[in-house]
């Protein structure tokens, strides 16, 4: 019976990977893929942004039975106010009702974590309304995180490490 479980839950664990890689890449097939496997790396001194954590270097780190987590896979730009009107940073933004389920985890669940992970490097908003509102949540946490570093060791890492996943059609 619980070797049934077991590979049962490994089956769904490559099911939930396999479904978000392909979300990942269905949605960005005309920009660089790249992006979702580096370590974010500040850019300028914008009074309104700041970096956000990977979730693997954190000061806190999620808790094995302890944590919930919310993955975002979309990506949204926005032009930094600059000289170089080219430049754009990747914010961390959330729709109304993504931010509704992430407070509601938060309030219903005080005693656990609640992850919000970003697929690509992100920088948090501090002018976010739904960002601050979120935040306000002692056990809501805004974390980047690599996939280079999540997918180690899992069935698909060497799809990924030798590239041809980025070369399907």
């Amino acid at each position: 019976m619980c070797t049934m479980f077991t590979s049962k839950w490994k089956a769904a664990s490559l099911v939930f990977l396999l479904t978000t890689m392909f979300s990942i890449f269905y949605n960005t097939l005309y920009k660089p893929v790249g992006i979702y496997f580096q370590y974010a790396i500040a850019v300028g001194n914008e009074s309104n942004s700041e970096i956000l954590d990977d979730v693997f270097r954190a000061e806190i780190l999620p808790t094995k039975g302890k944590s919930i987590f919310f993955l975002e896979t979309s990506r949204s730009y926005a032009h930094l106010v600059s000289a170089y009107q080219k430049d754009v940073i990747n914010y961390a933004s959330l729709t109304i009702r993504q931010a509704c389920a992430i407070e509601s985890a938060a309030m219903h669940n005080p005693n656990q974590s609640v992850f919000v992970l970003y697929a690509s490097q992100r920088y948090k908003n501090r002018a976010s309304r739904l960002l601050q509102a979120v935040l306000s949540y002692d056990n809501v946490y805004l974390r980047n995180i690599n996939l280079f570093t999540f997918l180690h060791g899992s069935p698909i890492f060497r799809w990924i490490k030798n590239g041809k996943i980025f070369k399907s059609q």
